[in-house]
């Protein structure tokens, strides 16, 4: 009995690895750096909780590039960008709050906590302020950035954002690998992420409520394959932001979730050309 009791735990557990999972599986074949060799790192302290580690390269004098990951993930998951950063910027990759390097190590459902991550690197260089770009949630949490400092922040470009409430639902898979002894049995970026995204939809209708007040230019790229963050989402975007702030809305038609490694190109084009706007 206790033989199949183990077979079925572990049935169960590859399971949820591969749905809870499913996008870090991707992440895998996608061959996703977990490496940026030769960037530095450093660290900067909120308060005596709230530590964020990031990567920098590029001009230190310069405007800044904050770049976000989405759930899971970390800085290096923007490796590319710093290893080969966009000239004529710093260029910062940030740990999220539960994610990497960063503290505290578990996970920070409030949009508004994710946001104060960023925060400190809003600084005006050269009369410009950061380009913020995030990716999937990452794309959410520069939203709630902008709203919550809206004197310091340069503009957005959120690539598969998640930020339509409609459009969240919490799966039975994922109360299942919050229940009992699961989380323990899943590595811990999983379960973090889990317990970030549950919540999400009440977040998101709080959001939601505030997309209008965004004065900042904004740059929406979205994959019609996206699996994972209905395309939806970007029409959501362009209905609620004020028309004239949009100053890109990309469908790409051919492209998935995965799009800040499959389309790398177009995403640094779009950096730029969203900074270069007056």
């Amino acid at each position: 009995m206790k033989r199949w009791l183990i077979r079925l735990t572990v049935a169960f557990v590859l399971l949820l690895l591969l749905t809870v999972g499913g996008a870090c599986a991707l992440f895998t074949f996608l061959d996703i750096p977990r490496e940026a060799p030769g960037v530095p790192r450093d660290a900067v302290s909120i308060d005596d909780t709230h530590t964020v580690s990031y990567l920098h390269a590029g001009d230190p004098a310069a405007p800044r590039i904050v770049y976000v990951h989405g759930s899971p993930g970390r800085a290096t998951d923007w490796a590319r960008y710093v290893v080969d950063p966009i000239a004529g910027f710093e260029s910062l990759a940030i740990d999220r709050f539960g994610f990497g390097q960063s503290t505290p190590k578990g996970p920070e459902p409030s949009l508004r906590e994710q946001a104060r991550a960023i925060e400190p690197f809003l600084v005006e260089r050269n009369g410009k302020w950061p380009i913020l770009v995030g990716h999937s949630l990452g794309g959410t949490i520069i939203c709630q950035a902008a709203i919550d400092y809206p004197d310091r922040v340069g503009g957005l470009v959120i690539l598969a954002g998640a930020l339509a409430p409609q459009l969240e639902t919490v799966h039975w898979y994922q109360r299942a690998a919050d229940f009992a002894f699961m989380p323990s049995l899943l590595p811990r970026d999983l379960t973090t992420s889990n317990r970030e995204l549950m919540p999400l939809k009440a977040e998101l209708s709080a959001l939601s409520e505030r997309l209008g007040e965004i004065t900042c230019p904004v740059a929406i790229i979205h994959g019609k394959k996206d699996m994972l963050v209905p395309v939806a989402n970007a029409d959501f975007m362009r209905e609620h932001f004020a028309r004239e702030i949009v100053h890109e809305f990309s469908v790409l038609p051919d492209q998935n979730h995965f799009l800040p490694w499959t389309v790398e190109s177009k995403v640094r084009e779009s950096i730029r050309s969203l900074a270069a706007r007056k």
